[in-house]
């Protein structure tokens, strides 16, 4: 199985994203509600993959992903927000992110983490 580091302060997110990984081959090891605890917990579990909220408290998502892109180049962030903002979409595929998904609904996770798991 492989492993999911989920960032993001709203706890209704993170609940649905574990309902929608649940039935699948992805398993969330950690979830943290900021960037400063996304970039140590990802330093420290070593996930396959970070679903990463671009705004978060006390250090954004997008600076947590240069953070992260930096102490690791391999590193598989997919981003999302709840707004549908090219710039945010744009900001994060340049910093190295795999995907960008719009939240609550999450289309398209699934199949996301399954073409980035090469």
């Amino acid at each position: 199985m492989k492993t999911i580091l989920i960032a993001d302060h709203s706890l209704l997110s993170r609940s649905m994203l574990k309902k929608m990984l649940h039935k699948s081959d992805y398993r969330v090891i950690a979830e943290v509600e900021d960037g400063k605890q996304a970039i140590k917990k990802y330093t420290h579990c070593h996930p396959d993959f970070v679903l990463m909220d671009y705004c978060l408290p006390i250090l954004n998502g997008i600076d947590a992903l240069a953070q992260i892109m930096k102490h690791d180049p391999f590193a598989k962030v997919i981003m999302f927000s709840s707004m549908n903002v090219n710039q945010f979409i744009e900001d994060s595929i340049v910093l190295g992110a795999k995907d960008f998904l719009i939240k609550p609904s999450f289309e398209g996770l699934i199949p996301s983490l399954k073409k980035n798991s090469q």
